[in-house]
């Protein structure tokens, strides 16, 4: 039986730094057993604690300013089996249940954005620029009268230590039932030996995503007609405002609830070569199929609620990350005549991953929030590298290019350099066919590089090369 501590204790971004300090406790226990010799079963169960005691004043969810949210619910099953019925083939499979981490973006963003805030920035002169300096003299601000050293005593009697401002932009409040999502994940496979070295696989895998975090506007606006400048009306949903007696937010106030799904099954096949020998490879092809009520993301959003109305259903559609079909290739060869000479090359090739196509000159549900997707159909960018997209509507309805990139290597270690030493001479070469590999255009149709890749996906750089030597010792 193990367990383990983690705490982290600084939380910040580019504009706000706060600390705090959360704790997860993990405890968990696993073990195989060898119930035949072709048979292996392995069980295993995890407990987690998660523990995150920030104070949450002016925040009228929590009834208690000390209270905050205790995810203590997460119990975790594994188990997995390995069955053998001949000598040359496998039968595998698995499932489990996996909570996820409780990593601070979960709810630094209620750190940074609360109602009211100790850190700000009090600005002075606030509505003109200091004359003293662009007239050649010193300034003339009380703050820095005669020199640029601060007038500390006067500054700790315009903003007095512990005082607060109220947050005029975007408020964000946790919620006691904040807790973490979980994945339901079970795959089953088989592989089989054709020779000595050469083996062939299939492996079903199905992930089950539940209880992910979903933004909510508790201060939604309505517009009285789709245009894209029309101003909101705003309606406090849960009287936020009013339990704390302040006068009503101008902006959005949101919170995250765990009502998000994502759905995930993939068919990964493989055949490869195995060393010793002059060569060895592995060729992989996997088709799968992401789908959720959200992007995938940690941070997912719901565009389409309208007022109290979530409309979840309009939210459902590809997640981000979603590939349809990924094929990796990949070798070496080493040939005996020329000791030390060697050749290598990796070919990988994905279909496009999803995005939107909307148009943001219309607000075509009202709802303050510019992300309408447009009917299905096909459409075309202008300009260079413009795309043409089959949109299946909703969210993430349009595919962007695919990818491709291929690798080279060719090596030779020199043999006599002494003992206990080596050289290495090496020539790469990256992405040899000089494929563009474009991330995803924006699909916004106002927009004027609609459909126009302008930036390389990861990896995605134009055909490199590279000499180099190593010596090792």
């Amino acid at each position: 039986l193990l367990g383990d501590l983690n705490a982290t204790n600084v939380i910040e971004d580019s504009e706000v730094a706060t600390s705090g300090r959360f704790y997860t406790y993990a405890f968990w226990a696993q073990d195989d057993f060898r119930l035949k010799p072709n048979l292996t079963l392995n069980l295993g169960l995890r407990y987690d604690i998660h523990i995150s005691p920030l104070r949450w004043d002016y925040n009228p969810m929590f009834e208690d300013p000390a209270a905050y949210p205790l995810d203590t619910n997460n119990i975790a099953p594994r188990v997995g089996f390995a069955f053998s019925p001949t000598a040359t083939s496998v039968i595998r499979g698995g499932y489990g249940l996996f909570f996820e981490k409780q990593y601070v973006d979960r709810f630094n963003i209620f750190q940074q954005n609360p109602v009211y805030t100790n850190s700000f920035q009090a600005l002075y002169p606030g509505d003109n620029v200091e004359p003293g300096p662009s007239n050649g003299r010193f300034p003339t601000h009380p703050l820095l009268v005669n020199g640029p050293v601060l007038n500390k005593q006067l500054i700790n009697q315009l903003v007095p230590p512990g005082s607060i401002a109220r947050n005029t932009g975007v408020v964000w409040l946790d919620n006691p039932e904040r807790i973490l999502g979980y994945a339901n994940q079970a795959s089953f496979g088989y592989e089989r030996m054709l020779g000595q070295r050469l083996s062939v696989s299939a492996d079903y895998t199905h992930m089950a995503n539940r209880s992910l975090p979903l933004r909510f506007n508790m201060n939604p606006g309505i517009k009285p007609n789709t245009g894209r400048t029309t101003p909101v009306t705003r309606t406090d949903l849960l009287g936020v405002a009013s339990d704390l007696g302040i006068s009503p937010f101008t902006t959005d106030v949101f919170t995250r609830e765990n009502i998000g799904w994502t759905d995930y099954d993939g068919l990964t096949m493989q055949l490869e070569k195995r060393p010793p020998s002059s060569w060895s490879g592995r060729v992989g092809y996997t088709i799968g199929r992401g789908w959720g009520n959200g992007d995938g993301g940690p941070t997912a959003v719901n565009n389409f609620q309208v007022l109290g109305e979530r409309n979840l259903d309009l939210n459902v559609g590809p997640t981000s990350a979603d590939k349809r079909h990924v094929m990796n290739l990949s070798g070496r060869f080493e040939p005996s005549r020329i000791p030390g000479l060697h050749a290598s090359a990796a070919l990988s090739m994905s279909s496009g991953t999803p995005f939107t196509i909307h148009n943001t000159n219309v607000d075509a549900d009202r709802n303050g929030v510019l992300f309408d997707p447009v009917a299905p159909g096909t459409y075309s960018g202008t300009g260079l590298n413009a795309l043409t997209v089959e949109n299946e509507g909703g969210r993430n309805g349009g595919r962007g290019p695919a990818y491709r990139d291929l690798d080279l290597r060719i090596g030779y270690r020199v043999r006599r350099v002494g003992q206990g030493r080596s050289l290495d001479l090496f020539l790469e070469a990256f992405n040899v066919m000089n494929d563009p590999n474009f991330s995803n255009p924006t699909g916004d149709m106002r927009s004027g590089s609609f459909l126009v890749p302008d930036s390389l996906a990861g990896g995605g750089f134009p055909r490199q090369f590279q000499i180099g030597a190593r010596f090792g010792f």
